[in-house]
């Protein structure tokens, strides 16, 4: 499996989803991109990172995605042990969230850490994300 094949897997499970009002893909943020963007029924941003391995590069790309999000996780298949006592650490550490990736479940997501919100934020980097988001949408998500 690759990381797209699981963010795909995850997109198709969430369409069905009315937890999300919009779902969006590769979104442009920062001189990166963010792999899925979540946007719930209160109009929160949720940003995902997913990877296959490399848990302290995801860390680093959703601290990034912070600046703009709501709540920020980074994604990891499911282990077939217990997650590791230092990936927990650093998420935390970070007020970064962690989501397992279940592909034998309808909701394909497991969170072992929430993520932390951030309330000081700036305003221009939470507009940029919005501006984006309704930019990829195929609706109008955020009203200008």
């Amino acid at each position: 499996m690759t990381e797209t094949e699981m963010m795909l897997d995850c997109y198709n499970k969430l369409q069905s989803n009315e937890l999300y009002k919009e779902i969006v893909l590769e979104v442009p943020y920062l001189s990166r991109c963010i792999d899925m963007v979540l946007v719930d029924q209160n109009n929160e941003i949720l940003s995902i990172e997913f990877k296959l391995k490399d848990w302290r590069k995801a860390i680093a790309q959703a601290k990034d995605h912070r600046l703009g999000a709501d709540r920020a996780y980074i994604c990891l298949p499911k282990p077939y042990k217990e997650v590791s006592k230092l990936l927990i650490q650093e998420v935390e550490n970070q007020g970064i969230g962690l989501l397992l990736y279940d592909n034998e479940s309808e909701y394909p997501f497991i969170e072992v850490v929430p993520s932390k919100s951030l309330n000081d934020r700036w305003q221009p980097w939470i507009d940029s994300l919005k501006n984006r988001i309704n930019r990829i949408s195929e609706k109008v998500v955020f009203e200008r």
